[in-house]
């Protein structure tokens, strides 16, 4: 008999890994709005906490009225999100800008270094020339393609129904899951004690809770850290004059979540687009990064963070 259905399952495993493929395909389609919901309300949860406790020192009536004070915070939160979503389209305009005009940034600077090059004798500016534009090859044929990708990539996301379904429907059970994030919270811990022994699920919950708090405050921190960092840096980038300062602002502030290795990351953008644009601006434009970098990973950072996230660094870029 053994024999029998090992040969049945050999002889149809074509059609039994497509049964499975398609059953996969099936789920991962029904739960992706839930995880992306939970992902969302997850990262929006301390600063849910944060508005609650606002609302609630202003006044008694936001104490008693607890439903009212939740879905007052959530929609601040939604309304901050859409001011930050209504700023894409600049952003993205100003990449494509940038992207059309690479070519004649790269030509203009190649007549700078030939110019400055020419004065030196015992310098071929030709030969600088030439190594330069291979430098750059890689980034003008990619620039040379950058609107109709970008073009793609609108059309793909935003166009195709499934995704933007998907994402409309995370963001109602991202609100749920706020709303009465308690309740969850209690199911969780009753479905734990559940399917575990108490002592087991003692050491899960402790787990979890901590877990939970070292997220949490990484979130918050960095949050706050890299926002502060961002509008510094969109700051000082308007105060030099230097191009595009929404985007590599933009740039220098998400990448600062990253750790350790978020801020060189984010400088090497704003270095390069500047050099391209303006090469002695580039210069002032590193060194006030560098000044950004040493004020965020020795004074700001330090401040938001403390020692809230008790962890090695090799977890927390592995967590991230």
């Amino acid at each position: 008999a053994a024999l029998i259905l090992f040969e049945k399952v050999i002889g149809n495993l074509p059609n039994i890994g497509s049964s499975i493929a398609k059953a996969t395909n099936y789920l991962n389609t029904l739960t992706a709005p839930f995880l992306m919901g939970f992902a969302i309300a997850y990262v929006m949860n301390p600063f849910l906490n944060f508005f609650e406790k606002i609302f609630k020192k202003s006044g008694a009536f936001f104490q008693n009225h607890v439903k009212i004070t939740r879905i007052l915070s959530i929609l601040i939160i939604g309304g901050t999100v859409w001011i930050v979503i209504y700023l894409v389209p600049e952003v993205r305009d100003s990449i494509i800008t940038f992207a059309t005009n690479v070519t004649a940034y790269s030509d203009a600077m190649n007549v700078r270094i030939q110019n400055f090059f020419d004065r030196i004798v015992y310098i071929n500016s030709a030969d600088v020339n030439n190594v330069i534009n291979r430098l750059l090859a890689p980034v003008k044929d990619i620039s040379q393609n950058a609107p109709e990708l970008l073009e793609t990539i609108a059309v793909n996301v935003y166009g195709f129904g499934r995704i933007t379904i998907q994402f409309i429907m995370a963001i109602f059970i991202a609100f749920y899951m706020l709303l009465d994030k308690e309740r969850f919270s209690l199911k969780a811990k009753k479905g734990i004690y559940t399917f575990f022994p108490k002592e087991k699920a003692d050491v899960i919950l402790r787990s979890a809770i901590r877990t939970h708090h070292i997220f949490q405050n990484f979130i918050v921190g960095k949050a706050v850290d890299s926002l502060i960092i961002g509008i510094l840096a969109f700051i000082g980038l308007n105060l030099m004059k230097a191009p595009y300062p929404l985007i590599l602002s933009l740039i220098i502030g998400v990448t600062n979540m990253i750790p350790y290795f978020g801020p060189f990351i984010g400088a090497i953008p704003a270095i390069l687009i500047t050099l391209l644009i303006d090469p002695p601006l580039a210069i002032a434009v590193g060194i006030f990064v560098l000044i950004l970098q040493q004020f965020d990973g020795n004074y700001l950072g330090p401040k938001i963070l403390g020692n809230s996230v008790d962890l090695n660094p090799l977890w927390i870029i592995l967590a991230v």
